[in-house]
């Protein structure tokens, strides 16, 4: 979980932090995803809106998260939004700067890259995800293989 929170931190560094007052409306969001009636861990959950830019969480050992606008604020805008629920995490450095081979994705692709999850945000909410482990799960045999080499 640490190197996927750590991968939230700096996506949100380069998307920047504004400044107070240059935020949309937005709505404090958290909640629990499980799988199967369990807790989903170490799953990256995004909320993507039309023309906006996403907010995202990372679940805890419960499958519990909490979205993040920018550093300074919590949430997601206002509004529709898709979601995308994800455990891959591709290949690369660690926490430690030696090389992982990442995680693989246990999340089918009706909750990611094919998602059928939307919701709409109209301000502090709690939103509960129950996913079921049937369906087609995306290998990402397309994406660059990376390796210990590369690094």
């Amino acid at each position: 979980m640490k190197k996927r929170l750590t991968a939230l931190i700096c996506l949100l560094a380069v998307t920047g932090c504004g400044g107070a007052g240059d935020y949309p409306d937005m709505g404090e969001i958290s909640g629990t995803i499980t799988m199967d009636g369990k807790p989903l861990p170490d799953a990256l959950i995004t909320f993507t809106p039309k023309g906006s830019r996403p907010s995202s969480g990372v679940t805890d050992e419960n499958g519990f998260y909490e979205l993040i606008y920018s550093a300074k604020v919590k949430g997601a805008k206002t509004g529709e939004h898709v979601i995308s629920i994800s455990t891959y995490l591709p290949p690369g450095p660690g926490d430690d700067g030696m090389f992982s081979e990442g995680t693989p994705e246990t999340v089918p692709m009706q909750y990611n890259t094919q998602s059928v999850l939307t919701r709409k945000v109209t301000g502090d909410e709690t939103m509960n995800f129950e996913l079921e482990s049937s369906g087609e799960i995306d290998a990402h045999e397309d994406d660059e293989e990376v390796t210990e080499d590369d690094f």
